[in-house]
């Protein structure tokens, strides 16, 4: 729970797991930082979310995501099971929908105030509490991977970061630290194996 400078506590990070990955985890790509596989047996049920050599297209997959919940929202609220005192702070559905050039393919900017957001790594559900009090739920998928040690998992990623821009891998070393608290994790003996991953999309040019 994230709060704010008058304490209140506003912004909730939820992390969303999905049976069937936990049962057919994916796995990782030789000399591929930047992507996971599924294994041949799964390519025919995930096929509407894999590109062509069986890698997870995570933007396929969050457009997926991002519509399901919108639906989950939509029932929720015309079914009048949401407080009296929620409500959203506007639908996606708009009678004419000119997508953005400034947030194109990115977070919303501030003109575009919707209830259900996507972000770089997961989905921005944004409400209004009576009307007065800003709140807003981020939804994170959790992709299930074959175990992996955690510093080889690092050296994958830092090696192909290394090829993206310098502010690019700067500000994902920084992170380590400061955010993600990697190197923490990787100094706990009881966290030598890394089992699942959150995506991030990151745009470099030709490469998404």
């Amino acid at each position: 729970m994230e709060g704010t400078r008058v304490g209140l506590g506003n912004e909730l990070d939820i992390l969303v797991s999905f049976e069937h990955f936990e049962k057919c985890p994916f796995s990782l790509i030789a000399n591929d930082p930047f992507h996971i596989s599924a294994n041949s047996a799964e390519t025919s049920l995930l096929s509407e979310v894999l590109d062509s050599n069986g890698r997870l297209n995570l933007d396929a997959f969050m457009e997926t995501f991002f519509s399901t919940i919108e639906l989950v929202l939509d029932e929720i609220f015309s079914s009048k099971r949401n407080p009296s005192c929620l409500s959203r702070v506007t639908t996606n559905h708009r009678p004419v929908y000119r997508p953005c050039q400034k947030c194109f393919g990115d977070t919303q900017c501030c003109r575009c105030s919707v209830a259900v957001s996507r972000t770089k790594i997961g989905a921005c559900l944004q409400f209004s509490w009576t009307k007065s009090a800003y709140c807003s739920i981020d939804i994170v998928p959790k992709f299930d991977i074959e175990p992996v040690e955690s510093m080889k998992l690092a050296f994958m990623i830092n090696r192909g970061m290394a090829n993206l821009p310098p502010d690019v891998w700067f500000r994902h070393l920084r992170n380590y630290v400061e955010t993600d608290m990697v190197l923490q994790d990787t100094l706990d003996e009881g966290c030598k194996m890394v089992n699942a991953v959150v995506l991030r999309q990151i745009t470099r040019p030709g490469y998404r």
